[in-house]
């Protein structure tokens, strides 16, 4: 199962980066989703046992929650222990960045000021 959960978040971070997905604003304002196909992926940082992880949840075409994974369930390198939080720390920050529209509106900015 760990395989199939790591191939979801390394092809999130590649089709992310890539410009490939568009994620939206999800439940709440720390929480995005994407639309893949008919199901939804939706990301976010939560509280466990006192510390921060990023939560992966899996949502099929009814909307019905079918699998929930995160950063610590994944097998970390013996060298890294925290990998796989910084690599779904980053792919949430992009997601929200694509949510918000942040590279546009620091283009946008850019712009504004270098009129002036």
């Amino acid at each position: 199962m760990s395989d199939q959960r790591i191939k979801i978040v390394s092809l999130l971070v590649e089709r992310t980066d890539g410009g490939k997905l568009s994620w939206e604003d999800g439940f709440d304002e720390e929480t995005f989703k994407v639309d893949i196909g008919n199901n939804t992926v939706v990301i976010a940082e939560k509280k466990k046992n006192g510390a921060n992880t990023i939560v992966i949840r899996l949502y099929d075409a009814l909307g019905k929650l079918v699998e929930t994974f995160d950063d610590e369930d994944l097998p970390a390198p013996e060298d890294d222990q925290y990998y796989w939080y910084g690599a779904m720390l980053s792919l949430l920050e992009s997601a929200r960045r694509n949510a918000l529209g942040a590279d546009e509106v620091i283009d946008n900015i850019i712009s504004g000021l270098e009129g002036i």
